[in-house]
């Protein structure tokens, strides 16, 4: 089970003082704003000491909700078929704290054996900072062999605007708030999970199933429904009390207190915040003004520079950026893309929870994250942020897709947070940008280059297209020594000034050399001596465009010039002998219907059946 302990909505530039619930030496400690009148102030204080039992301080003291209020089903499919994963391979020093948090949870009422499992997960182990363990459970199958739970979410914009306006707030989280809703007993064994010691079954809800979320909203609907957007608004756990007025703040958190005590629902006093002005609320500062937008996304917006080419204009986007931390940018490529999906997901989460997803890309981060046989570290704190999310993997099949991605990694803020393993429902970003085609608007060329080096010789080839879509292709064989890199940028000059020839304005190159490529886009530091002078005519020929990009993409994308390249490799020439451009056309019948002769009279062929039909 993930908990959400860390994830909590603060108040907005605003003081907070902490005060004990308690007079003894126990410490039961909640944060209250330190704006308040005196006589409010002894009031609220009055008031949470009164309801010190609405809170949780321990699993101990969370008894489940009623079950004629909620309980969580499991209903699956009617073709699927009970899977058993096999059991993970683990350190022992790992196994050790899994049974220790296992025992918790089994003293705590959470867990029950099970026997003759038809279907089991693994367990999934997330370590903590303080050295111990997280422990989640796969349930990848189950969650695939289950369907959706189509109960919506509030809308966030009205959610929002509810909020807003108000002079006062107090911002609650439930404690553990999916383990206070018992499972259905028919389901609760759909939920077993293998030990090395034994099979274990949840009886109470736990994180990482696909509709814990729904059926979460689904009782808090159930327990709100007369207060929710008067005196309260509520997103899955998260609770906003309200009031326009001091006096009645106290008076609507007593209405809730009650209904938590009546119904036995527990909050997180760690993660509750009373009697504030203002707070962050899914990515917006509400307050008696207004709403106002986050000023950390509009300085991020301030210092992102607009689009200057083709490739970086969409019409409505909404997107994220952020920078890698130094540890971070050191993964591999794919382990970065599973850093980056990671941290996507917990910013949108009020989005992707209850849609499927599809995540377009070169390479299948689900796939390693999911079927990596042995599970440590970051791969398993992954593996659990994204169990619970629906999110479907398709192939990348064009550049222009990945324009604006590619646009937004190059100019992500540095001063950007690191990713964090919290599940966060307030820093969402979204920015709408529309671009009206113009009559001056260029239109830009498109070049493919490939060089090779290899005991064939040294062969380049180039492809300009054309905005109207026509194709020049050129390549040379080169007789002298050369690296495979030098061979590249050979191919890149030849192509460029084959476009300066053509007299393009506009141009985008691609080639699938990533050194090539990020060296004249400057992101790499061009050091072997004999490729600076490739990269200062690079730079020259360069000035001669109004617009040029250059772009990187996969060798099986750029099977065209590399087929020319190849080309000029396996037959013979000498040196001075003219070879004539080749034409590349499309047949769409046969070579012998393509050679019947023409009617002599000018007639169509069919004239003399025609002649008989009618007479």
């Amino acid at each position: 089970m993930l908990e959400q302990e860390e994830k909590e909505i603060l108040p907005h530039q605003e003081l907070i003082e902490i005060i004990n619930l308690e007079n003894g030496e126990e410490k039961k400690e909640v944060k209250i704003g330190t704006s308040l009148s005196s006589d409010e102030r002894q009031k609220l204080e009055e008031l949470l000491r009164e309801y010190v039992d609405v809170f949780a301080w321990s699993y101990q003291d969370m008894p489940s909700l009623n079950t004629d209020i909620v309980v969580h089903k499991l209903p699956l499919g009617p073709n699927c078929k009970p899977i058993k994963q096999k059991l993970r391979r683990m350190k022992p020093e790992m196994l050790l704290k899994i049974k220790e948090e296992v025992k918790k949870q089994f003293d705590a009422g959470f867990l029950e054996m099970a026997k003759y499992p038809e279907c089991v997960a693994n367990i999934v182990s997330v370590p903590k900072k303080d050295g111990k363990v997280r422990m989640c459970v796969d349930y990848r199958d189950l969650n695939r062999a289950s369907p959706k739970d189509s109960f919506p979410l509030p809308h966030i914009d009205t959610l929002v605007d509810n909020t807003a306006k108000h002079a006062l707030f107090s911002f609650m989280d439930d404690f553990s708030g999916y383990n206070q809703i018992k499972m259905t007993p028919e389901d609760m064994e759909k939920t077993r999970f293998v030990t090395m010691w034994r099979t274990f079954c949840y009886k109470v809800m736990p994180f990482g199933l696909k509709n814990a979320g729904a059926t979460y909203q689904r009782a808090m609907v159930a327990l709100f429904h007369d207060m929710m957007h008067k005196e309260i608004e509520v997103y899955v756990d998260d609770m906003i009390a309200k009031s326009h007025t001091e006096r009645d703040h106290t008076v609507n958190l007593k209405k809730q207190f009650e209904r938590l005590r009546k119904f036995q629902l527990k909050l997180n006093p760690a993660k509750c915040t009373f009697g504030v002005t203002s707070g962050k609320l899914l990515g917006f500062i509400v307050s008696e003004k207004g709403i106002e937008v986050d000023p950390d996304k509009i300085l991020a917006i301030q210092k992102l520079p607009p689009p200057k080419t083709q490739k970086e204009k969409e019409r409505a986007v909404y997107y994220l950026s952020k920078k890698f931390m130094e540890y971070e940018s050191k993964y591999s490529a794919l382990e970065k893309m599973c850093c980056a999906l990671a941290w996507t997901v917990q910013r949108l989460r009020q989005y992707m929870l209850y849609h499927t997803t599809w995540l377009v890309a070169k390479l299948d981060p689900i796939k390693y994250i999911f079927e990596k046989p042995c599970l440590f570290g970051r791969i398993a704190r992954w593996q659990v942020l994204l169990s619970e999310y629906d999110i479907v993997y398709v192939s990348q099949k064009s550049i222009k897709g990945s324009a604006i991605a590619d646009f937004l990694a190059d100019q992500a803020n540095k001063d950007y947070e690191s990713v964090s393993f919290n599940f966060s429902d307030e820093d969402l970003m979204a920015v709408l940008h529309i671009e009206n085609d113009g009559p001056n608007e260029l239109n830009p060329w498109k070049m493919y280059f490939d060089g090779a080096s290899n005991a064939l010789g040294h062969e380049i080839g180039a492809v300009l297209i054309s905005p109207n879509g026509k194709y020049y292709p050129a390549t040379a064989r080169l007789n002298f020594n050369c690296t495979n890199n030098m061979a590249e940028y050979e191919a890149l000059v030849m192509g460029l000034q084959a476009a300066i020839e053509m007299k393009a304005d506009a141009i985008d190159v691609y080639g699938d050399s990533a050194l090539v490529i990020c060296q004249v886009r400057g992101e790499w530091e061009t050091r072997d001596s004999k490729l600076v002078p490739y990269k200062k005519l690079v730079t020259e020929l360069s000035k001669q465009f109004k617009e040029i990009s250059f772009n990187h993409l996969p060798r099986e994308e750029n099977q065209i010039v590399d087929a020319l390249a190849t080309l000029t490799a396996m037959f013979k020439i000498k040196e001075a002998a003219d070879v004539r451009p080749f034409d590349l056309e499309v047949r769409e019948v046969s070579a012998h219907c393509l050679n019947v002769e023409e009617e002599v009279d000018g007639k169509p062929w069919y004239h003399d059946i025609m002649q008989y039909i009618k007479h």
